[in-house]
């Protein structure tokens, strides 16, 4: 099998935006990693988190998954630029199916269908 790799976009919040995005894949996982840049004179709501979307050919979201970022967890922030890390992995199986990543910096929560 080819090395799957997906075009990546990303969506800022006024507080922050999704920074250093990319995917790797392992024998049966791919795995989307980067980090939030928090915006200078914000501090990041403690509900902020990452909505990454693997999406269809036909930009319909295909799955879903949440990373939740504790700004008040202090191993999470690294102390140079205010950067939160995340990372998600989905199913390879499933991931084969989507044209592209969509990264989602979101706060406060919003509310989920």
């Amino acid at each position: 099998h080819s090395k799957l790799t997906l075009p990546i976009s990303a969506m800022s919040a006024s507080g922050g935006e999704p920074a250093d995005s990319r995917s790797f894949q392992t024998i049966d996982r791919l795995y989307v990693a980067g980090n939030v840049r928090k915006s200078a004179g914000h501090n990041l709501q403690t509900d902020a988190h990452v909505d990454v979307q693997l999406l269809g050919k036909d930009a319909k979201v295909l799955t879903e998954k949440r990373f939740d970022i504790d700004p008040t967890h202090p191993r999470r922030e690294q102390a140079r630029g205010h950067r939160y890390s995340f990372v998600v992995s989905f199913p390879l199986d499933l991931a084969r199916q989507a044209a592209s990543i969509r990264i989602i910096y979101h706060e406060p929560a919003h509310s989920r269908p």
